[in-house]
C-alpha cells in the first residue's frame, strides 16, 4: 500500500513542490519477504529563466528497515538539469545537460537479483513471454530503472549531454537526429572507475502527407529485453532500416 502526499506552489518563473511518499509492506519478490516499511522525502524546483533556458533540480531521501535512520548521503538521490531550446529558421534544437546521483541506500530495495535477469539460469521468469510496446524503444535511455541494475555498496554519478535536432529541409524532407552521451562513475570502496556511453539516432524521412512519414534510420540504440523492466544496449555496430511514422495528424493531400 502507498500514500502519497504533496505541496506545491506554482509562479510565473518558478515552481516548487514538496513530496512525502509512504510505502506500507513492501514486498521483496526476491526473497518472498515483507521488507518493512520506507518513505521518500523529496523536493523539487523548476526554474524558467527564458522561454530557451529551464533548470530544474530534484533530490530525495529515503528511509526504510533496511537503511540507517542516521542521516547519510547513500540513502540520497539527485537530479541537476538545465535546457536550452533553440529554434531558428527551418532548424529546432534541444541541448540538455543533467548530473544525477543515487546512493547505494536508496537503490538497492529496488533491486531483485534472483529474478531481475532474464537470461540468468534461475529465474522466476521466461523473457519469451513478454510483449514489449514498441513506443518503449523511443524512451531515453537514462532512466531510474538503468541505475537500479547496479547493486553494490557504492554511489553512482552519471554526467549526461543530450541532444535533439529537427531540421526541416524543405516541404517534403526533413532530418531528426537525437544522441544521448553520459559517463558512469561507480563510487565503489574496491575501485571507482569510470565509463562512458554514446548514443544515436539519425531519422532521414520524406513527409508523405501531413503525419505521414517515413525513410531511412540509423542507430546503435538496441532495446536490452534480457531485464524485468527493458533498459538499452549500445551496439558496436549501427543498424540501417526504414523507419515509417505516424504522428496522429493524418491528413491525406497535405
Amino acid at each position: 500500500m502507498q500514500y502519497n502526499f504533496d505541496l506545491e506552489n506554482t509562479e510565473a518563473l518558478l515552481s516548487t513542490a514538496l513530496s512525502y511518499e509512504y510505502n506500507k509492506n513492501k514486498f521483496d519478490k526476491n526473497s518472498y519477504t515483507n521488507l518493512g516499511n520506507s518513505s521518500n522525502m523529496g523536493l523539487v524546483v523548476n526554474y524558467n529563466i527564458s522561454d530557451r533556458f529551464k533548470y530544474y533540480f530534484i533530490t530525495e531521501y529515503k528511509i526504510s528497515n533496511s537503511t540507517s535512520n542516521k542521516f547519510q548521503g547513500s540513502n540520497m538521490a539527485f537530479v541537476l538539469s538545465m535546457q536550452y531550446d533553440y529554434t531558428a529558421n527551418n532548424h529546432k534544437i534541444i541541448i540538455n545537460p543533467k548530473l544525477r546521483y543515487y546512493g547505494y541506500e536508496f537503490r538497492k530495495l529496488d533491486y531483485n537479483k534472483s529474478y531481475y535477469l532474464y537470461r540468468h539460469t534461475n529465474s522466476l521468469f521466461d523473457g519469451a513471454v513478454y510483449f514489449y510496446a514498441l513506443k518503449n524503444y523511443y524512451r531515453p535511455v537514462s532512466q531510474y530503472a538503468l541505475y537500479a541494475e547496479y547493486y553494490s555498496d557504492y554511489g553512482l554519478y552519471s554526467l549526461e549531454l543530450n541532444l535533439n535536432w529537427d531540421w526541416q529541409i524543405n516541404s517534403k524532407f526533413g532530418h531528426k537526429l537525437d544522441v544521448e552521451m553520459f559517463q558512469f562513475y561507480r563510487n565503489s570502496k574496491d575501485n571507482g572507475n569510470y565509463y562512458t556511453n554514446i548514443y544515436y539516432t539519425s531519422f532521414l524521412y520524406y513527409k508523405f502527407y501531413k503525419g505521414f512519414k517515413g525513410g531511412l534510420y540509423i542507430s546503435n540504440k538496441q532495446m536490452n529485453r534480457d531485464v524485468l523492466y527493458q533498459t538499452f544496449y549500445q551496439m558496436q555496430y549501427p543498424f540501417f532500416g526504414f523507419h515509417i511514422s505516424y504522428d496522429g495528424a493524418f491528413e491525406f493531400g497535405k
